[in-house]
């Protein structure tokens, strides 16, 4: 099964299924279900390619006869319409010939009804390219419709991500504000016993002032996060959302990413649905090319008439012609301009996919770069936060025997706080790093995929 059908098959199930309230708690699938649904980007996406399978129809119609009926009533008093008239309601008598009768017929009134058909048989090539193009807009709408499926899926758990490590953020804040709290109320009332010296009382407010401004940060943080969560999805900025604030499991992501740098550049130029719309965009230029130079080719059109006449309303007299008429333009000079506009449309569409595919390589070779950072920051933020907490552990004991100062203590515990925060960014780093280079290289086709 390739790339085009499971996506159209996951996205024919995620749209098929019960769209989970917002106000209930989410999890990751959940929110990409909901993205997929609602997002307006995307829902506008999926209007283009009913467009273009609108003008695909259209094209394809032009092909079929062409049947119109029409209705005429007229009245002249010209000699020629009054002399016609009598022939087509088949009423000419012998006295119609006379000069004065032709000359001055007076008022004549005729009633026309005519059904007519005219059939394109043979135009040059030129409708069966316009179709050829049309039905490769038709397939690059579908793919880029895919590619910003995937882009909103990307999006959502970038955001999710986001949410969830500002809300850990948090925690973490508050434990630290929890610590500076304490200290500021014993250093306080050791202050007023007399027992410290006011130095110590001050240096411990101002610690507690600073990780309260962190905290406030965080809570910002936070808010913007989820801010950001609710647009990707299409929900309003006030609608209540609650999500599971919980790591993913990224297992079947990590393994499907294995594989060395150029390995995932080749697997990306083969599977992204964008390169490949880039690639149907070149082919329709190609066609465009073709229609244009059909009009210096001859065409053959077959026309029916069937037309009723009478010099009131209805359907006396009637008569019907067939015929058959080749056409073709010795010379014009717009066809040629218009052949070379093709040309140029295809050229560009070729220099665009030439840079799209550059753009790819670069993606990947990015996204994979800074999936390996992620991971080293990740093994020395994650050391870093064992030496941090044992250094906050060693200074408190100290500090209680009286070997060191406050400052020292509240240093310590900034350093743990700060290593923490190191930490935790360093895992969101990694997990938006997997998604970039699962996103870069084109194998986001469904949530499945992401989340075990």
């Amino acid at each position: 099964m390739n790339n085009r059908t499971r996506t159209t098959i996951l996205a024919a199930w995620l749209l098929a299924a019960p769209v989970i309230a917002p106000a209930q708690v989410m999890n990751l699938r959940d929110t990409v279900r909901y993205a997929l649904q609602h997002n307006p980007e995307l829902r506008a996406a999926e209007q283009q390619v009913n467009e273009a399978r609108q003008q695909l129809d259209s094209v394809e119609a032009a092909s079929a006869p062409v049947i119109s009926l029409s209705a005429t009533a007229r009245v002249s008093d010209n000699p020629l319409d009054a002399f016609a008239d009598k022939l087509f309601t088949r009423q000419v008598t012998a006295a119609d010939f006379d000069p004065a009768a032709l000359n001055q017929p007076g008022s004549s009134d005729l009633y026309l009804t005519s059904l007519s058909l005219k059939w394109p048989v043979y135009t040059g090539g030129k409708l069966e390219a316009q179709q050829q193009q049309t039905g490769m807009a038709v397939q690059q709408s579908r793919l880029l419709y895919q590619r910003a499926q995937q882009k909103i899926a990307f999006h959502t758990m970038q955001a999710y991500l986001f949410a969830v490590a500002t809300d850990k953020a948090i925690k973490i804040a508050d434990q630290a504000v929890e610590a500076a709290q304490r200290h500021a109320d014993t250093t306080a009332k050791l202050a007023a016993e007399g027992r410290i010296v006011e130095s110590d009382k001050l240096a411990a407010e101002v610690n507690l002032a600073a990780v309260k401004a962190q905290q406030a940060q965080a809570v910002t943080r936070h808010k913007h996060a989820i801010t950001r969560l609710r647009q990707v999805m299409g929900l309003p900025a006030d609608a209540t959302l609650d999500i599971d604030y919980q790591w993913p499991q990224q297992a079947a992501l990590q393994q499907a990413l294995a594989g060395e740098v150029e390995q995932l550049i080749k697997q990306a130029l083969q599977t992204r649905v964008d390169l490949q719309a880039a690639q149907k965009a070149i082919a329709a230029a190609g066609a465009g090319i073709e229609a244009a130079s059909a009009d210096k080719k001859p065409s053959v059109a077959l026309v029916a008439n069937s037309n009723w006449y009478d010099d009131s309303p209805g359907f006396d007299s009637q008569s019907s012609s067939l015929m058959a008429v080749a056409s073709i333009n010795l010379y014009d000079g717009a066809t040629d301009g218009k052949v070379g506009v093709a040309r140029a449309q295809q050229k560009q569409q070729q220099w665009r996919e030439q840079a799209l595919q550059q753009a790819v390589q670069s993606e990947v070779k990015q996204a994979f770069d800074d999936l390996q950072e992620a991971l080293s920051r990740l093994d020395i933020a994650s050391d870093n936060v064992a030496r941090a907490r044992k250094a906050v552990r060693l200074v408190q004991k100290r500090y209680g025997q009286g070997r060191t100062i406050l400052l020292d203590l509240l240093q310590s515990e900034r350093m743990y706080t700060e290593s923490r925060i190191e930490k935790l960014t360093a895992e969101l780093n990694l997990r938006t790093s997997r998604l970039a280079l699962s996103f870069a290289v084109g194998s986001l086709p469904g949530v499945e995929e992401l989340v075990e």
